[in-house]
């Protein structure tokens, strides 16, 4: 992993508020009412969010509601993982710390509002 991309992970920890720790390829965060995974993939930085608290969501009801449209162009990824829908997208490489800070905001409000923003 590169400086830049190592720099803007601890600076994209920081604006989220998370425990500082160490940058590696792959980090996992909970959070609450959020998961969080964050993966180093050649210069690029995949997201992955998930809600704590909301088991059960229907993955139909979100692969229909999800449009590159909602998240700034960019793809999501809707699956399940032992009953916790996740949302995950491979950052483009000009992004930085703020822009994924946007994205994983908006990754967590697509998940909030399949529960009626509960």
């Amino acid at each position: 992993m590169d400086l830049q991309l190592s720099r803007n992970i601890e600076q994209f920890i920081e604006l989220l508020s998370l425990p500082p720790c160490r940058v590696e390829e792959v980090l996992v965060f909970e959070h609450p009412p959020f998961g969080l995974r964050i993966e180093a993939h050649d210069e690029r930085l995949m997201l992955t969010s998930w809600s704590l608290i909301d088991k059960g969501q229907r993955t139909s009801d979100a692969i229909q509601l999800n449009s590159p449209e909602r998240f700034f162009g960019i793809p999501q990824r809707v699956f399940t993982i032992s009953d916790q829908l996740m949302i995950s997208a491979l950052c483009p490489r000009d992004y930085d710390a703020h822009q994924w800070l946007r994205l994983c905001q908006r990754q967590r409000q697509f998940l909030t509002n399949l529960n009626g923003g509960c």
